[in-house]
């Protein structure tokens, strides 16, 4: 986005593709192109983090970004942020945005719904993607799977404590 029609006539007129190239704007570099002005996608997975140590209530976080050239008004064109976990459970959490509005470039933080129980020992994997009913670019809508290991994956560990979390000393 940031080099879309910012470059400086220097009287090449096609790119290396042999598209013809604006004649006083052409985009910087070999490539013309042109940015959607309505594209948003997931751009990370922010919770769950990756301690291992996980509660029977969690919420799984995201931060989108916009990725297009105009403003998105939430309010009238509404973004789903939808998230399929697999691994010792499978389900899918998903939230509707459809209050605010998302400048070109900016990023936002979005909870799904419900919260997850991921306390079973396993390696499960996160799947998080928009969907938008104006996206002009939709391959940029995912990131690439996630995972997250819980606990131990082999073996069998058993102690006098109820549960251990990040601190505390057992005795095997």
């Amino acid at each position: 986005v940031a080099v879309d029609n910012f470059g400086i006539n220097l009287g090449v007129s096609t790119d290396i593709l042999g598209v013809t190239r604006h004649v006083t704007t052409p985009d910087m570099g070999c490539y013309e192109f042109s940015v959607s002005p309505f594209d948003v996608g997931v751009y990370t997975l922010d919770a769950p983090g990756n301690s291992g140590c996980y509660t029977n209530s969690e919420t799984i976080q995201t931060t989108i970004k916009n990725l297009g050239s105009a403003i998105i008004d939430f309010s009238t064109d509404n973004v789903t942020v939808t998230c399929d976990i697999a691994g010792p459970i499978t389900t899918s959490v998903s939230t509707v945005i459809n209050t605010g509005t998302l400048a070109p470039g900016a990023t936002l933080q979005v909870n799904l719904a419900p919260s997850v129980d991921l306390t079973a020992n396993g390696i499960y994997t996160f799947d998080a993607y928009t969907t938008f009913a104006l996206d002009g670019n939709p391959t940029n809508d995912a990131i690439t799977t996630e995972t997250r290991t819980v606990g131990p994956v082999a073996g069998t560990v058993t102690s006098s404590l109820p549960s251990i979390c990040v601190s505390g000393t057992p005795s095997l």
